[in-house]
């Protein structure tokens, strides 16, 4: 009986070895380096990374080498010719290369992992040359540059001081949806509205014709924004895009500051003739004696105002769709933070309308509000602008 049970504890140990072989194999062995071709604000590169951290941490003798193809010329230079060598098209990243054994792409830890850990493990095996470590080597400068440096906390007034990179993307999202509705055109039309509203004797049709401007203004304007997540999310992280978005905010946070110093009242392209062009239409549209007309008029005016308060935002919603693709989210989340930048947006409308609903008396926003989200919106835009250009990551939610 014992000799049977000897007998079965060396076939339970002979059974084993290979499987600590392999788990030990790159653990034990000689250096082997992981090559990381990726690009900033990639969050499937971000992903990798993580899983690549994980392998550190897990086998001693593994060294990543991330290779930014943002940072120089040089590293897209390398980039092609190692893609030259390996016999593979260089469509984009993250582009991963295990000696001579390239990896395109990242899905997720047991698909694309396990293809990397199985490249290691060959790597162990087989001796791989290094087709990346010599190319590499030989693209790096003589005396390496600093790059510009961006701070990683802001004060901004009212919200004081922030750091960037504990910003949660809901609270980005409250700070440039209340950014985007200090903002002067819609606000004169839905005042000029109430205006002539609050002389109503049907106090039904006051409210409904209230809600039905504040709701075209909102319908439009989530059209709009999905339209702009959508096209960032299909054309992808390229890096012009991002590097273009981030220019419209620095030129956007440009003019917020220039008006903010130089100009003592808030302007809109909706100004002298023109403004008194929508009142005309805004009154006809109110004093229709079908609802329905009324109800469609007012709605349209809501829609057809804030297409034209789009200028004056100057670049807003822009910029944040683009920060919202930089994280990789379901669907649905992307258009729920679109509706909460929304309802963020129109909350000054609403609440203006609805005070001035319940006391019948008309109410404004003072010339100092709207001056003053000027400053925080120039302030703002142009730290995003630079983050956007410089340091994407720091835009990173997920």
């Amino acid at each position: 009986m014992s000799r049977i049970l000897c007998y079965a504890c060396l076939v339970l140990l002979a059974s084993c070895l290979p499987v600590w072989g392999s788990l030990s194999a790159v653990g034990n062995g000689k250096e082997i380096t992981v090559y990381l071709f990726s690009v900033k604000g990639c969050p499937h590169c971000l992903e990798e990374r993580k899983f690549l951290s994980k392998l550190e941490r897990k086998y001693a003798n593994l060294r990543v080498v991330e290779i930014d193809l943002t940072e120089r010329k040089e590293n897209q230079e390398v980039f092609q010719k190692v893609s030259a060598l390996l016999k593979v098209e260089p469509l984009g990243v993250p582009f991963t290369v295990v000696g001579n054994i390239p990896i395109m792409g990242w899905y997720d830890e047991t698909l694309t992992g396990s293809a990397i850990e199985r490249a290691l493990q060959e790597a162990q095996q087989r001796d791989l040359p290094d087709v990346t470590g010599p190319l590499l080597r030989q693209s790096l400068p003589a005396v390496p540059t600093e790059g510009i440096q961006i701070p990683e906390k802001i004060t901004v007034p009212v919200f004081g001081e922030l750091e960037i990179k504990r910003l949660s993307l809901g609270l980005l999202t409250i700070i440039f949806g209340a950014l985007d509705g200090f903002n002067p055109c819609a606000m004169w039309a839905l005042v000029f509205l109430i205006g002539l509203l609050i002389n109503m004797q049907n106090r039904k049709k006051m409210w409904a014709l209230g809600i039905l401007f504040i709701a075209g203004s909102g319908f439009i304007y989530f059209l709009f924004m999905s339209a702009w997540l959508n096209i960032f999310l299909f054309v992808g992280l390229i890096t012009w895009i991002r590097v273009g978005v981030g220019a419209v905010a620095l030129a956007a946070a440009v003019v917020n500051l220039k008006e903010y110093f130089t100009q003592r009242e808030a302007s809109c392209p909706l100004g002298g003739e023109k403004r008194q062009s929508w009142r005309a239409r805004i009154r006809k549209a109110v004093e229709q004696q079908s609802f329905l007309l009324a109800a469609a008029g007012v709605f349209l005016l809501g829609v057809a105002v804030n297409l034209v308060e789009l200028f004056c935002s100057l670049g807003l919603p822009v910029v944040y769709t683009q920060i919202l693709t930089l994280s990789r989210l379901p669907a649905w989340q992307y258009y729920a933070y679109l509706a909460l930048y929304i309802l963020i947006f129109m909350l000054d409308d609403i609440l203006v309308f609805t005070v001035s609903m319940l006391t019948l008396q008309q109410l404004g926003l003072g010339l100092r509000y709207q001056r003053f989200s000027n400053l925080i919106g120039g302030i703002t835009l142009l730290v995003v602008g630079l983050l956007l250009i410089f340091k994407p990551e720091f835009l990173m939610f997920a």
